[in-house]
């Protein structure tokens, strides 16, 4: 059995949807409840991360990836229509994803949010004990052992492989 929603203007993922490789199948993408940007609190998501601008955000993907096809926030939304295009990048974008519960906005300003991962307490503990350990390994691949010099076991990460692209639900 395959269920699908069709795409268009009420689809769940909005117009556009960001892969990029991962194990977890998460990615980025628009949302048609554009009001939960509005919200303090955010967290609504099932683990995918919804995109403001998604318009603006692909015609940046688009001109570092394809430069010479001039892709622009306004060309990408005249393509949207009824179908699916899937544009497949040449060369990867690496996609860095933080979380981040205490930063600094534009303006000094100390912002603290929720820490609705849990993370907090075990990266406090973490830092606060006398054992050393390497964080987390990117999700495409398991970590490799190698020696360092002080005979410690160290953990060299590799970088995911794969390309970034994305779909427009149009």
């Amino acid at each position: 059995m395959h269920i699908s929603q069709p795409p268009g203007a009420g689809n769940a993922l909005g117009r556009i949807r960001f892969n990029f490789p991962n194990k977890f199948l998460v990615y980025q993408h628009d949302t048609p409840d554009k009001y939960m940007f509005a919200h303090e609190k955010r967290a609504y998501s099932h683990g995918c991360m919804r995109v403001q601008d998604p318009d603006k955000y692909a015609e940046v993907l688009l001109s570092i990836a394809l430069p010479n096809e001039g892709y622009t926030a306004e060309r990408i939304r005249r393509l949207y229509g009824q179908g699916e295009i899937d544009f497949n990048f040449p060369t990867p974008i690496p996609v860095h994803l933080t979380y981040q519960t205490a930063y600094v906005d534009s303006a000094g300003k100390l912002v603290l949010r929720d820490d609705v991962y849990g993370r907090d307490a075990r990266t406090i503990a973490a830092l606060k004990s006398d054992e050393r350990r390497v964080a987390d390994a990117p999700a495409a691949e398991a970590p490799r052992r190698v020696a360092s010099p002080s005979r410690r076991q160290v953990y060299q990460m590799q970088q995911p492989r794969g390309f970034g692209f994305f779909g427009l639900f149009r």
